[in-house]
């Protein structure tokens, strides 16, 4: 960094990827010298879809992880909607599961959770049309923080509002939405606090 004397350090990389590095080298699109530095000790983990017996384990820790986040009683995932987990083929692995069990805890008012069948939002709006059409980043966070808002009632702050399910202040997601120009329209733009 700029400085002549070498300065000693003991560290461990860990990298992951979806890629299959080796043949990336082969196809001279990874290089070949970096490769064999991170290749020291590989663990290939396979897709959610491949080891369906997780499922449960990992949906029951999201569910966990959410309420707690959102300040709610633990949920229950009934039988018949763990079997609609277990089913899917998760194209989008852990993430789009935990994705999937924070937005049944967000619209959960009883307890239980309850999943829609398709993961990816195939309906009108725009973040349905996030995943059928290219969007600039602006207008998919846009799209993305008002669906919270909805989710949340358009209860910004305290417990349980879009702020605290978004992870972070209330001051900077207000300022996001006057920078996105994100307004409630039918109730005279009321916006609930706390």
């Amino acid at each position: 960094m700029g400085s002549a004397q070498p300065i000693r350090s003991d560290f461990r990389v860990i990298a992951a990827t979806n890629k299959d590095l080796h043949k990336e080298v082969e196809a001279g699109s990874f290089r070949q010298d970096l490769y064999y530095r991170l290749a020291v000790f590989p663990i290939h983990v396979p897709a959610l879809r491949e080891r369906k017996d997780d499922i449960p384990e990992l949906a029951r820790h999201f569910a966990e992880k959410y309420c707690r986040k959102l300040g709610r009683r633990s949920a229950r995932i009934p039988r018949e909607e763990m079997k609609k987990l277990i089913g899917r083929a998760w194209p989008g692995n852990v993430r789009e599961l935990e994705h999937c069990i924070e937005q049944s805890v967000i619209l959960s008012d009883n307890g239980s959770l309850v999943f829609s069948d398709p993961v990816l939002p195939h309906g009108e709006g725009a973040l349905a049309q996030a995943f059928s059409e290219i969007m600039t980043l602006k207008d998919l966070e846009r799209a993305y923080i008002e669906r919270i808002l909805n989710m949340t009632h358009w209860k910004v702050t305290g417990r349980g509002g879009a702020a605290s399910v978004l992870g972070m202040k209330p001051t900077t997601l207000f300022s996001r939405m006057k920078k996105l120009g994100i307004e409630r329209s039918g109730r005279s733009g009321q916006i609930e606090t706390s």
